[in-house]
Order: C-alpha cells, then structure tokens, then sequence
C-alpha cells in the first residue's frame, strides 16, 4: 500500500485535529476499511508506532481485518513480498521493518481480558465496533494510551497533518448492540456531529469528536444493492439504525421501548400498613451487589407528598429502596465482606421501619464448592439477614424479562393488571434497568455483560410467589 485513497468523510478523520474519535452511523460508511488503511498509513509512515486494533471477539478481527483484497494482507502484499512487512497470525501482527512500528490485533471477549493489556504502551488505540465492548473495557484501554518517547513522522506526513499528535483514538462503530447507550452518551449526546470539545480530566482530558458516516458517503459500494440487503434485515429499529446510522431509536433494548420516566418514576410517601414488604438481594463481588425492598398493594390509596390521593390495582408494586454495593465506577463491586453488608442491610431496615415478610436471593448463595465451606447465605444468617432462594429453573431468565415488560405495560395501561413504578430517588435502579440491552445470542434475556444486579433482584422477587398474584414494583430510595 503505496498511497491512502479514502473517500471525503473517511479524510476528515485523518485531519481531525481531535485525539478520540468516534466514526460511523450507518454500515457501509467505510469504517473497517479506514481504520486498516490509517494503522498501515501511520505505521509506514512514524517511527516506534504502537498501533493496538481490537475487536471483541477473535474470529471476527481475523474475518474482518484479514479476509479479501482489503484485507490487512491484500493491502500489505507488495510490501511483504518485498520484506519490508511480515504478517505473523500466532500472535497476530504486523510489524513495518523500515519504521520499527507495529500492528497489534487484538480481541478482548470478556471484561477481565483486558488486564492482558495491563502493560501495553499504546500509541494509536482502534477498536472496531465499539458498541460490542463494555464501558469498563473502552476506559482501562483508554488509560493505556501513552507515547513514552518523542514519535517522529515523516516530513511529508506532517506537512499533510500538521497537528498529528499521540496518543491516539480511532473508534468505529453502528448504533445497536449491548454498548449503544454508554457509547452515544460519551460520543453522541454531548456536542453536534462533527465538533471537537476538550473532556474533563476525569474523562480522559482527549479532544472528542464524533464523525458521522452514512452509505451515501462510501462511493466504493453499489449501494443501492447493499441499502437493499439493509432492508432486509426486517426489525425496523435495526433497519433505521444500519441504514441512516440513527442513533436515537430503540436499539433493541429489552424495556426502554416500554419505559416512561413520568410514569414509571414517583416521589416517595409513607407505604400503608396493610402493604406486603419483600427484600430481594443479587450477589456480587468484582461486580456490583444489590438490595431491593418491594412493597406490594393490596389495592388500597396512597397519598403522595403533595397530599394527592391515588388508587392501586392489587399487586402494584414499589421498590422502596436500594442499596447498591458499587465503587462509583462502570460495573465495579466494593468487594465489601458479608458482615458490612449485612450491617447495612438491618441499618437500612431499621431506617425504613417497615416489616419485611419475605427476603429472597439469588439461589446461587445457598451453594457451596465444598462441604467444609460455608455458604454465602449462611454467613449472612450469622449476622442476622436471612433469605429464602429464588427459583432458577429452565427458562427463568425469560420469564424475567417477560415479567418485568408486563408490569411496565401494566404501569402505563392501568387496566385489571399490576405495574411496576420507581422512586425518583432510586438512582441505580432508573440509571441501569432502563438502558438494558437485549442479549445478541438469546433475545429473550438480556445481555449479561451489563449492568443488570438491580433487574437480577427484580426479577427473583418477580419469579417468587408474589408474581402469582401479578405483584408489581416500584423503586423507592437509594441508600448506596
């Protein structure tokens, strides 16, 4: 590869004066080509370059980036012929012997893979399909984005690029999958397309910017064939996102079609004593854990602060509070021990002054890997806190998801069924729950890699014996 040719949107990204860019929208906008042709251009042409390229999963970054006449090695085939390039598979890389730069393809499935990368002194981080990575795997690759030495470009590249600085950002992605939300929060929602603003430290201190690629932009594809096999993907959601990149749809969430936040949301009042409390508990440890505390009706008013009087259907139901076991980071758990949250756990109870009927968990802290190891459930007994186990037979975690969409329908319809409300105050549970996407391997359940302790609970109180009666819930007051 002698020259970078790329089409008109795909050059604003090498002009770009920002240092962490989002590009794409719409499949077809070129970004997988780009992101191969900018790795080679700036590898040919920068000394000491560590360029680091992930996907998520393996077999996709070699089908992606290795496959066809665009494909790493089509591109580099003079240049290996030649020796000034060697391609190895086993570890995958390219190394430029001319600039001593190097291409590192990597993939990162699961969140702990990236402590791999713990050491990595990354020049130029790309990561394809943004969306499929977590929020915690995009942060700590960020945090390891670091030039250890003056980077020395060619002349004539700086001359065409007079502001190319590193470390650098380069991510593509579509609209969809498990990370739309985090994504369009980080890249989308801040400024219009196209501007560049300087984050916070906090966030990284980089010069953002988001540039939008549609089809229409990518001249090398028929695109009225490929806009037609678009089509034919058949989810309209999934039509609208592929085809006009449209990041304000309903990205295949499991209920964010369903949630109204003027509905769903209320301020707190005082439960009527005739109600049925149950406190639901989803473990964790790496990950965040979590309490809930439900309050069924059995039909009769409440009052709201403002003195308003509203009816209930039997089974209306209000989580009245959360605790959340979180370090204030994406998805990471205090890794408090089991006698301080037991001790907030009756700290928070004696708070509420509510009579708790029933206390479910997770059924997975009633077992243990050995007869001499205690069980969690068991050492929460020892202080105290007792729980009963949730049901996990077959096909529960679709009955979750189902579940939880009824009482939100039931919420908005008000007819004969029970709907679930939250507490304005419940943060977790309205910045979590909401925003879940649904599983890409199993529709039916939600995507696990998320953030999901508060629908777990939720869902084991909703599997109990209550959701006989269609109990509802209602999220009610944050402690954590």
């Amino acid at each position: 590869m002698s020259e970078l040719i790329l089409h008109k949107r795909q050059g604003e990204v090498l002009k770009s004066d920002a240092t962490e860019i989002l590009f794409g929208g719409a499949a077809g906008g070129g970004k997988s080509f780009l992101i191969r042709a900018l790795a080679i251009f700036l590898c040919m042409n920068v000394r000491e370059l560590q360029v680091y390229l992930f996907r998520r999963l393996s077999d996709d970054l070699l089908k992606n980036h290795f496959e066809g006449e665009t494909g790493f090695p089509g591109l580099l085939a003079k240049n290996v012929e030649s020796g000034k390039v060697k391609i190895t598979t086993t570890p995958p890389k390219i190394r430029f012997m001319e600039s001593g730069s190097v291409i590192h393809l990597c993939h990162c499935q699961y969140e702990k893979d990236v402590m791999k990368y713990q050491g990595a002194e990354i020049g130029v981080l790309m990561i394809d399909e943004l969306t499929h990575f977590t929020e915690y795997q995009y942060r700590f690759l960020r945090g390891r984005c670091r030039v250890p030495k003056q980077i020395k470009a060619d002349p004539a590249v700086v001359k065409m690029i007079p502001n190319l600085t590193f470390p650098k950002i380069l991510c593509g992605s579509n609209p969809g999958g498990p990370g739309h939300n985090w994504v369009k929060a980080m890249f989308i929602d801040p400024q219009p397309a196209g501007e560049i603003w300087r984050t916070p430290a906090a966030e990284g201190g980089m010069l953002r910017q988001f540039i939008p690629a549609k089809l229409s932009d990518n001249p090398s594809l028929n695109q009225e064939e490929y806009a037609n096999r678009l089509k034919g993907l058949g989810q309209d959601w999934l039509v609208k996102a592929m085809l006009e990149g449209d990041w304000n749809i309903t990205a295949g969430g499991a209920v964010d079609d369903l949630w109204r936040e003027k509905i769903h949301v209320m301020p707190r009042f005082r439960i009527p004593s005739s109600w049925y409390i149950v406190k639901s508990y989803d473990d964790g440890n790496s990950h965040p854990w979590a309490v809930g505390w439900f309050a069924v009706s059995d039909g009769t008013d409440y009052v709201l602060p403002s003195g308003e009087r509203r009816p209930t259907i039997p089974g209306d139901a209000f989580l009245i509070q959360e605790l959340y076991g979180s370090t204030g980071k994406p998805n990471e758990g205090d890794k408090s021990t089991i006698r301080d949250r037991a001790e907030r756990i009756r700290e928070t109870e004696k708070m509420l002054g509510y009579h708790v009927h029933e206390s479910i968990a997770d059924s997975a802290i009633f077992a243990s890997s050995s007869a001499s190891q205690s069980t969690v459930a068991k050492q929460f007994e020892e202080y105290g806190v007792f729980f009963k186990p949730c049901s996990k037979a077959p096909g529960t975690r679709h009955q979750m998801l189902t579940f939880l969409r009824d009482r939100l329908t039931g919420a908005i319809e008000r007819d004969a069924d029970p709907g679930l409300f939250v507490f304005d105050h419940c943060r977790n549970f309205i910045r979590t729950v909401p925003v879940l996407q649904r599983s890409q391997r199993d529709p039916d359940d939600v995507d696990t890699t998320q953030e999901d302790h508060l629908y777990d609970l939720t869902g084991y109180f909703l599997l109990g014996e209550y959701s006989n009666r269609k109990i509802i819930v209602v999220a009610a007051g944050n402690v954590g």
